[in-house]
């Protein structure tokens, strides 16, 4: 297990921990306990006894309550640097809610025993923690308000806005990224040789719709664009180079290194026949298998699709042919009721083919109620 004192720089970025008196933030430290969680994994339930004061400094936290048929009702979802469990600090009873490991991962733990021994010595660092759970009662109250004044739409819209901000500022940073960490790849495969193709990089699903979490990992189509007068088979073998070379740098840990970072996983899953598909097509490649094989599916895909970085001109051209398949869908077929499922369709949970088809008996039989909510 890692050292907690390694993660000091990422919970001083939380306003509580950077707070704290100096001496008390490395005692805290020392007491610490690094405990590691795999996805879905329960850390305490309602009624528990209390065992002290977590941070989580990798991963997220689901704190709620889950019914005796397993619906369950999420109060918060806790994300780095953030502290949970204090209210059980002050009064010395069982739980109040469960806590879930919504992905793995990694949290500290301050001990009940140790950090009432250490307030019973040190008295004066009740306020410290007080403070913590003073900051969490502002907001339950600001929303006990929104649901006690506001109307149901304004208090929607207002939620809906704030996660729309969160969302947009996300999806810029990842976008950030892979503009730079594309500029280093073309750079180190083309280096002194003849360029030979443009490349892009085009985001798809929840990044496409700039509607992604602090976990998501970036879906997208890869775009080459031979030049004038070269060999496309060497122009595709440079382009796929690239690519690899992209994916790779967005798989390395930053120097130096640095406690609970998150690397940005590319799926490419998305592309024309999934993983038995080229990883990277021409523009011309495209647009024959949306214009001739695509499903119904994949052609609403499009509606998402957002060029992210790469050559300003095939951008776009890349931006006119999604805008042109976006004609392509039918009335019939066009998208006027949705609903956000929990989970994606992925061939993990048995929704999709190998090749990234729909297995719509399964989608059927698992989102009957959904469906049915839809139509009714």
């Amino acid at each position: 297990m890692p050292d907690p004192r390694h993660y000091l720089g990422q919970l001083s970025q939380g306003h509580w921990f950077a707070a704290l008196p100096q001496a008390l933030r490395h005692t805290l430290l020392d007491m610490a306990q690094v405990q590691r969680l795999d996805a879905g994994q329960r850390l305490f339930r309602r009624g528990d006894k209390p065992s002290g004061l977590y941070a989580v400094v990798e991963g997220a936290m689901r704190v709620g309550a889950v019914s005796e048929t397993g619906k369950e009702a999420l109060l918060t979802l806790v994300e780095p640097p953030y502290w949970f469990g204090e209210i059980s600090l002050f009064d010395g009873l069982p739980r109040t809610h469960d806590a879930f490991a919504d992905s793995a991962s990694t949290l500290l733990l301050l001990p009940q025993a140790g950090l009432l021994a250490l307030l019973e010595r040190e008295p004066q660092h009740w306020r410290d923690f007080a403070l913590l759970m003073s900051q969490k009662l502002r907001l339950a109250f600001i929303a006990l308000e929104e649901m006690s004044l506001l109307p149901a739409a304004p208090r929607l819209a207002r939620r809906l806005l704030d996660l729309e901000s969160v969302c947009g500022a996300l999806a810029d940073i990842d976008q950030v990224t892979v503009v730079g960490a594309l500029r280093v790849a073309w750079r180190a495969v083309v280096a002194d040789a003849e360029p030979l193709t443009d490349v892009l990089v085009v985001a798809m699903g929840r990044q496409g719709g700039r509607e992604i979490t602090y976990g998501s990992d970036l879906d997208a189509l890869f775009v080459h664009r031979p030049r004038p007068g070269v060999d496309e088979g060497r122009a595709r073998e440079q382009a796929e180079e690239v690519v690899r070379t992209l994916m790779a740098l967005l798989q390395k840990p930053v120097a130096p290194p640095l406690p609970g970072e998150r690397r940005l996983e590319v799926d490419a899953d998305l592309r024309p026949e999934g993983r038995q598909g080229p990883l990277v097509r021409t523009l011309d490649s495209y647009r024959e298998y949306y214009g001739r094989w695509a499903e119904v599916w994949e052609r609403q895909a499009l509606l998402r699709a957002r060029p992210l970085a790469g050559d300003d001109d095939l951008l776009t051209e890349i931006q006119s042919a999604v805008d042109e398949a976006n004609k392509a869908v039918s009335k019939a077929e066009s998208i006027r009721k949705f609903s956000v499922l929990a989970e994606d369709f992925t061939e993990d949970n048995g929704t999709l083919t190998p090749s990234m088809k729909l297995k719509r008996n399964i989608v059927m039989r698992d989102y009957e109620e959904q469906i049915e909510a839809l139509y009714g």
